[in-house]
């Protein structure tokens, strides 16, 4: 599998209108049912790879992006691709309102209705099967939107955030959360080794699916920069579009604003 190249222009806002789906020879199917097959196979051991992956940093990064949201009181929120769990948990501790998540894999949401079940502080979660580019919703159902790790996984980044963008009222936040490549500074050369080469060979010995843990750090190529995300927003319909860089350059947090 060989990522296209990623630039910092409009380039990188125009690739990234196809999705990023190069990588499976332009066949946006081929990415799809790649992604879900994946996704369904290591759904047991995701969250421990999810800490492998990012030093355990990533729930501080999700607490972040949840604050960022400010979904409003009494009104549902929304989280996309919402794997285990973790996202929608954070919304849900804001205690603003009911949270829905959404995600295409199967085994992910037995886990997420799993994790909720065993907290009873966890409540007011509701996790349902859906599309990410075709939201089962009306439009401004949710006063938020959020996803995390998402982008390189989806067939067509635009619609993906048109859709969310599509979900929430009026004034409501769309928020995402993504590794955008690694690090940047002089620790980039131990990141990169510790993506490319530590992270396939633990995931091989503790899953067994060297396939999987080969593409999730090779996946950061199939994002764009943060400016081609913020320009992927802005041409999904959001405004007041802001970025925060995280772990040394390698993760951004996007927000953008449905009109009002």
């Amino acid at each position: 599998m060989t990522p296209p190249s990623v630039t910092t222009d409009d380039g990188a806002a125009a690739e990234a209108d196809a999705g990023y789906s190069d990588a499976f020879g332009g066949d946006a199917g081929a990415k799809l049912r790649y992604v879900r097959g994946m996704f369904g196979r290591i759904a047991p051991g995701y969250d421990r790879m999810n800490n492998l992956m990012t030093a355990g940093r990533h729930h501080a990064w999700k607490r972040l992006a949840a604050r960022l949201a400010d979904p409003a009181a009494g009104l549902p929120a929304l989280d996309v691709c919402c794997g285990t769990g973790d996202q929608a948990f954070e919304l849900a501790k804001l205690g603003r309102g009911p949270v829905y998540a959404v995600d295409f894999a199967a085994p992910m949401l037995r886990i997420a209705r799993d994790r909720a079940a065993a907290n009873p502080a966890r409540t007011g979660l509701a996790f349902n099967e859906a599309d990410a580019l075709e939201l089962p919703f009306a439009d401004a159902r949710f006063s938020a939107a959020t996803t995390s790790f998402a982008l390189r996984n989806v067939t067509d980044i635009r619609r993906f955030l048109s859709e969310m963008r599509r979900v929430v009222v009026p004034g409501g936040r769309v928020v995402t959360l993504d590794m955008i490549g690694a690090p940047r500074g002089p620790l980039a050369p131990i990141g990169r080794f510790y993506m490319n080469r530590v992270v396939p060979l633990v995931g091989r010995i503790l899953s067994g699916d060297a396939d999987a843990y080969a593409y999730l750090p090779q996946s950061t190529d199939f994002v764009p920069s943060a400016e081609g995300i913020a320009q992927l927003m802005r041409k999904a319909g959001l405004e007041d579009v802001s970025h925060r860089s995280l772990a040394l350059g390698s993760v951004a947090i996007h927000v953008g604003r449905r009109p009002l």
